[in-house]
């Protein structure tokens, strides 16, 4: 029986939305968790990972706060990772119920693979196994590693005045809590366009347009997205200058289910190296660190046959 279905559920206190796409209720089940925050990505799913369906149901929600899962009332109340990590394994509960399931895989991408990593560390027993891409370490760590790569492309161009500006930016761990959030701004309107290059698609032709334009999401889930984008970055912005966030550089880095990392050789948003970083301190059952050779931040979208082939070499 096919499923294409779209629901609407009250996870946590949260109306959040949800699409099902799927051959068979008796296929086992993978739970998406998109990045951001406040990135959905439904229709990056439907449009190049649909062929699993052949074997597996895929089920990929929109997150508190954005799209079909925004929620004014989240203005007053705020968002915690704590609540975002509590909506995961929610999701793993209710589908297990729906399709009669013990466990379900889980993919995590960007920060869906912290908050994913976090629900596993939590609650294991609802999950079976793990692939996270564009995997998170620390983000405090990652700035850092993107100033140094900064750094280096500016060098290699020759780029005097980049190096001045990043001079007079100083060390991200040597910015104060006050003066943080604004360097960071600052640091970042530099950053993409000195590693992205001249004739890189901008990320309003790469991301936002093809989000606005795709039919999967209802005029509803386009203005959520537009309402909550901002809110959830600047959440995000807020707890990363504050250094409020539960880091997995913290963990003891033990998961008791096997756990596999597809990391893109020219990632600059989660550096490969800190991926490679966090995966040698995980203790699991079973392990592995896929790299991916062509692929950047998003290696499911950037190499789809190749991540369809491994994720169902590995999710047996």
């Amino acid at each position: 029986m096919k499923i294409d279905t779209t629901y609407l559920i009250n996870i946590n206190g949260v109306k959040q939305k949800i699409r099902l796409l799927g051959t068979s209720e008796n296929n086992p089940v993978i739970l998406f968790v998109h990045g951001g925050p406040g990135n959905p990505n439904r229709h990056k799913i439907r449009k190049y990972l649909s062929s699993l369906t052949s074997k597996y149901t895929l089920a990929a929600y929109d997150q508190r706060g954005t799209g079909g899962s925004y929620a004014p009332i989240l203005k007053k109340t705020g968002l915690s990772v704590e609540d975002m990590v509590d909506d995961v394994i929610g999701w793993a509960k209710w589908l297990e119920k729906k399709f009669y399931a013990d466990k379900v895989y889980i993919v995590g991408e960007s920060f869906g693979s912290y908050l994913s990593t976090l629900a596993l560390i939590k609650a294991p027993e609802h999950f079976k196994a793990y692939i996270g891409y564009g995997q998170v370490y620390d983000f405090d760590e990652d700035l850092l590693a993107q100033y140094e790569m900064a750094y280096a492309r500016a060098e290699e161009l020759q780029d005097d005045e980049a190096i001045e500006f990043l001079d007079y930016l100083g060390y991200p761990s040597n910015w104060s809590k006050e003066e943080k959030k604004a360097k960071m701004d600052e640091f970042s309107s530099l950053f993409y366009p000195l590693v992205e290059g001249e004739g890189f698609p901008s990320y309003e032709e790469r991301e936002i347009k093809p989000f606005l334009r795709s039919r999967e999401y209802t005029l509803s889930d386009k203005d959520g997205w537009r309402k909550g984008s901002r809110f959830s970055s600047d959440w995000f912005a807020k707890i990363v200058f504050e250094g409020t966030y539960p880091s997995l550089k913290e963990s003891d880095g033990k998961i008791d289910i096997p756990y596999y990392v597809f990391a893109g050789k020219y990632d600059y948003v989660t550096p490969y190296s800190l991926s490679k970083k966090w995966f040698k301190k995980v203790v699991a059952p079973k392990k592995e660190f896929i790299t991916f050779d062509y692929s950047a931040h998003l290696p499911a979208f950037e190499e789809p046959t190749w991540f369809k082939h491994e994720l169902r070499r590995l999710f047996k």
